[in-house]
């Protein structure tokens, strides 16, 4: 009962921050609106009332402000960028050799992923319920990581060229991985192990793609074709 008490006293003070801020944006005070919501994503205490509704507000004041958030930190190329599926952190893969995690409201840098030295990280992205990543690298190999603690839990070793993509089945079970070696790889996504090799391409394979139901795999090739 407490509890409930609780989340509802919550939710009451969550609603009116962000009429407020809502108010404030209406009347063109964008610097006002954003310190409210800003401070509502980041309270810990709102967690679990506040997500869409904030986000929704916070989208209304980046349009009226016309302002971009930077994610600085990274030292070379960044080749790709993604968002977690619940759309509070933003994964980036970077030739540096790390992968980092960032708040995606605030900007905030959150976590690292450190692979091999000198070894740049070609794609990078967060599972479907978004608890685990996986990176790929030039150095032909794929790593799965916790995406709260950053500790790698798997390696995936087999492809004999860099791996250009990589990403999780819809049900996230599996890891679908693409290489310069003319093939795609299926890996069971919990503990690395290899699945299935995708034969056919005669020259890299750029990207490979999931259908929605996971029972289907698109490849796309430099070799002018698509193959299902």
């Amino acid at each position: 009962v407490a509890s409930a008490q609780r989340d509802a006293a919550l939710q009451a003070q969550s609603r009116l921050l962000m009429q407020a801020a809502a108010q404030h944006l209406k009347e063109a005070d964008v610097s006002s609106a954003q310190d409210i919501i800003l401070d509502v994503l980041t309270n810990p205490e709102f967690k679990q009332v506040h997500t869409p509704a904030a986000i929704s507000v916070f989208q209304e004041i980046r349009e009226a402000d016309a302002q971009l958030i930077v994610l600085s930190g990274h030292r070379s190329f960044v080749h790709s960028a993604a968002y977690s599926p619940d759309g509070t952190r933003i994964i980036t893969a970077c030739e540096d050799g790390t992968a980092r995690i960032w708040h995606a409201i605030a900007g905030d840098p959150l976590r690292v992923l450190t692979g091999s030295a000198g070894n740049w990280v070609d794609a990078a992205e967060f599972s479907p319920n978004a608890e685990r990543i996986v990176t790929a690298y030039q150095d032909r190999t794929a790593i799965l990581w916790d995406a709260r603690t950053a500790i790698r839990s798997a390696t995936l070793v087999g492809h004999r060229d860099p791996i250009n993509a990589a990403t999780f089945s819809p049900d996230g079970s599996r890891v679908l991985t693409a290489s310069r070696d003319f093939t795609a790889r299926v890996w069971d996504a919990y503990n690395g192990n290899p699945l299935l090799v995708l034969n056919g391409h005669v020259s890299s394979v750029e990207w490979a793609a999931f259908s929605p139901d996971g029972t289907k795999i698109v490849t796309a090739s430099q070799d002018n074709t698509a193959r299902l």
